[in-house]
């Protein structure tokens, strides 16, 4: 049976106690502790839930001006924040701020003017992805603080949250976006430094990228593209999954496609993607333009009746005005399809270089329809390489594979099973 701590013995205690002599009250962690003045403070100890760390939470005032009663009170609702993973010092440390945030500029209209001025430097589909992050993960909890009053702890506890639900990469990305706030916040005088510089430090470190998981194996694929066809997902989910595993393009490049990009009604109908929204965005190179298949044209005239053919070409379902997201389309192969770390979406681009490779399919129309071509100023400046029979060929063929296993038609011949990354 555990004891009552009483007033009467703390006061006992503080007779005779020195400096950082503890007496511990048995309450979640609350202690008092004696300053190297000679007052007794109240602590909390606790564990951080982002790291498991040991840390110390402080109560504002002393020794009797907080009661014994009151300093339990307290542990009591520490130890609920920390049920809910929040870390108590961080959570004062926002509340204070958010307390001085009147006549002071906020984070979140810094950030607004930040993305005013980047948007006339961006690609529209850059511009659209940033803000999107930032609504979505930053301002929430920093929007309506004063951007002076933020700290490196603030920014960790923000990115923290998204590194927790598996985005590394994402939190990478939005943590440039919040140093470049602070960068812009400095130029025009609304704060003195950037704390954002010193955050990386305390995230998570990214695991070791390895390549992107891909399948090799025929029937393995069928059996991919016949659990996205019956799956539930919203069609446009579904109809950018196809576009992706037919041409084995970026997925930046399809979940930001616009139906300006696509001429479905020529006599061999084309996906024109723009130099500047490529990786290799080296303006001596011509824009990429995908020989569409026969099938694949198909759908997507059918789907531009239904989305009516104007802006993306895979709106949001949930949110207007903005395209489905990278991760939804990641997520739809990672959880909806159970293709955790055997395929990923960017993996169709090495199923269909390999095994187009393998049948023997003419080595330069892949690297063109990759774009992977033009590895020299020799050949950028002299060498078009359009290949563009051979390209045609390559993509109706790819199509014709994939949707013969996806039917289950076709019995391959028996090959080593292997993987393959990219």
């Amino acid at each position: 049976m555990s004891t009552v701590i009483t007033d009467l013995q703390i006061r006992n205690f503080l007779r005779t106690a020195k400096t950082n002599d503890k007496f511990s009250v048995g309450c979640h962690g609350l202690h008092i502790k004696v300053s190297a003045a000679g007052t007794p403070y109240w602590h909390i100890k606790y564990r951080r839930p982002v790291d498991g760390k040991e840390s110390t939470y402080s109560l504002d005032e002393p020794y009797p001006f907080i009661s014994l009663a009151d300093a339990k009170e307290e542990a009591r609702r520490v130890r609920k924040l920390l049920k809910s993973g929040i870390d108590p010092v961080v959570e004062r440390r926002l509340a204070r701020a958010s307390r001085v945030a009147e006549n002071q500029v906020t984070f979140e209209q810094a950030g607004r003017e930040w993305l005013a001025k980047s948007k006339v430097e961006w690609s529209e589909v850059h511009f659209t992805k940033s803000k999107r992050a930032l609504e979505r993960d930053v301002f929430p909890d920093l929007g309506k603080l004063p951007i002076s009053a933020i700290t490196a702890a603030m920014i960790a506890h923000t990115i923290e949250k998204v590194c927790k639900r598996g985005a590394v990469e994402t939190g990478k990305r939005v943590l440039q976006h919040v140093t470049g706030i602070f960068r812009f916040a400095d130029g025009k005088d609304y704060c003195k430094h950037n704390p954002a510089l010193s955050v990386p430090e305390v995230l998570p470190k990214a695991k070791q990228k390895s390549r992107m998981s891909a399948l090799l194996d025929w029937r393995e694929l069928g059996e991919v593209m016949r659990a996205a066809k019956q799956a539930r997902v919203s069609p446009a989910v579904y109809h950018a999954h196809l576009l992706l595993a037919l041409t084995g393009t970026r997925i930046s490049n399809v979940v930001g496609a616009f139906w300006s990009q696509f001429h479905l009604d020529l006599e061999q109908p084309e996906w024109v993607i723009p130099r500047n929204l490529l990786k290799k965005k080296d303006a001596r190179l011509p824009d990429l333009v995908i020989p569409l298949p026969p099938e694949l044209t198909r759908v997507l005239k059918a789907w531009r009746q239904v989305t009516g053919g104007e802006g993306f070409a895979f709106p949001s379902p949930s949110k207007d005005k903005e395209s489905v997201s990278r991760e939804a389309l990641e997520k739809f192969y990672r959880e909806t399809l159970e293709l955790r770390g055997k395929h990923t979406p960017h993996g169709w681009r090495s199923s269909m270089t390999t095994l187009a490779k393998d049948t023997g399919m003419d080595k330069d129309a892949i690297k063109i329809a990759t774009d992977h071509a033009h590895a020299s100023d020799t050949e950028m400046r002299y060498d078009r390489g359009w290949r563009w029979p051979q390209r045609i060929e390559l993509f109706a063929w790819w199509e014709k594979k994939l949707l013969e296993e996806e039917a289950g038609n076709v019995i391959p011949l028996p090959r080593p099973q292997r993987s393959v990354t990219k």
